[in-house]
């Protein structure tokens, strides 16, 4: 373990709804808690919160100035910023329909099943597809997306 002013840190705690003042800027939030001791009967600070806004930008605010030098709490602030954004599996599928159109494909990786609110379907071009691809992808920069190559038979 890295030397550190906390015995215990954690990262668990995630909300994604929020009072109607900062509700709609605010995706998600992860906060940041530390314990001196580790003991049972301490209770936890709060340290930092990891917030990931509405346009897609994922920025940390510190509550005690000892996370922003403390290696040990830079772990935890960096794996909740690395892993915030909720991840998808974009594509367009290579399996044309019976009407010669075919879909735009997006799966949340985290869910196990494709979301059709965010995907498109019966589209007639791959050029057209491609555009709608590209459209959701910039229309949700609070997600993060893995694009997958197409292969058109």
């Amino acid at each position: 373990m890295l030397q550190s002013y906390w015995k215990e840190i954690r990262n668990s705690n995630v909300e994604t709804s929020f009072n109607a003042k900062i509700d709609g800027a605010i995706r998600k939030l992860v906060t940041i808690n530390a314990w001196k001791t580790g003991s049972d009967s301490e209770e936890g600070k709060v340290i930092a919160h990891v917030v990931l806004t509405a346009y897609g930008d994922v920025c940390t605010i510190y509550a005690d100035n000892i996370a922003k030098t403390d290696a040990y709490a830079q772990e935890f602030i960096q794996e909740a910023m690395a892993t915030i954004k909720d991840k998808y599996t974009i594509w367009i599928d290579d399996e044309t329909r019976d009407d010669g159109t075919f879909d735009v494909m997006v799966h949340d990786d985290s869910a196990e099943e494709t979301d059709y609110c965010l995907g498109r379907g019966h589209i007639a071009t791959h050029e057209q597809a491609e555009e709608i691809l590209q459209d959701i992808i910039k229309r949700n920069p609070h997600l993060q997306f893995m694009r997958l190559p197409t292969k058109m038979k």
